[in-house]
């Protein structure tokens, strides 16, 4: 019985599974190791990584915003004082005012905007960030990046030895990894666009609500990192499993 057999999806065992160990046993192109922290994914995906003082809150129905007077870029330049807003939903972004905060910012539609699933931070916590955050800034941005995968259902059962396809655009050939026993899996990449889906006979995948970024498109900076969660589908379904 392969090791994937034994992963539950709302209790009921997967019929993808039909692998055996000794297969799951020697991933072909995969470095399987300890996934890199979501620091790096977060850094790596911001278009702005700052720190500053955050004043003036405001919040609306669609909104909430801060004032940040910005000290420090530690990537990419903007205007020393400068509006950052946050959707008004669960998923929002958030910085204490009146304190010094880190804040991963991205920019786009004239906005500067921070989101919940990044590592802003202020405080006790904003010093041990920004200690990673610097040793991030002095590496050189070159060669290749990482990609962390995780692979588990939505109540958060990993599968183990679950095969996914990477795919780069403009390259023909795909990589192929599997999971570890933690449903986990990091490959060393070439920077570029890619794209990553869970790959057993009559499955597939969607990225989870949970990701950090969309598996079905993701860019990899040069010497960056993407932190990536799949759910399994079954083909056709259109449906969860």
């Amino acid at each position: 019985m392969s090791v994937l057999s034994k992963q539950r999806v709302r209790r009921t065992a997967l019929p993808m599974l039909g692998v055996t160990a000794a297969v799951l046993a020697v991933p072909s192109s995969a470095i399987v190791a300890t996934p890199p922290p979501p620091l790096c994914a977060a850094f790596s995906n911001a278009d702005l990584v700052v720190t500053g003082t955050a004043s003036h809150y405001a919040v609306d129905s669609e909104w909430q915003s801060w004032t940040i007077s910005a000290d420090h870029f530690y990537k990419g330049h903007g205007p020393r004082r400068l509006r950052v807003v946050t959707q008004n939903t669960s998923a929002r972004g958030w910085a204490d005012a009146g304190q010094r905060n880190i804040l991963f910012i991205e920019r786009g539609g004239g906005r500067y905007q921070i989101r919940g699933s990044d590592p802003n931070s202020s405080g006790a916590r904003m010093r041990q960030v920004e200690a990673g955050v610097k040793a991030l800034a002095a590496r050189p941005a070159k060669g290749p990046g990482s990609i962390s995968l995780y692979v588990a259902t939505d109540q958060n059962e990993p599968l183990a030895g679950a095969r996914i396809r990477l795919r780069q655009k403009g390259v023909e050939k795909a990589r192929f990894v599997r999971t570890d026993a933690a449903g986990r899996a990091v490959v060393r990449a070439a920077p570029g666009h890619w794209s990553a889906e869970l790959v057993e006979p009559g499955w597939t995948s969607r990225f989870s609500l949970y990701s950090y970024q969309r598996a079905d498109g993701f860019d990899l900076p040069p010497g960056g990192c993407a932190d990536l969660r799949l759910e399994p589908m079954r083909l056709g379904s259109g449906g969860k499993t």
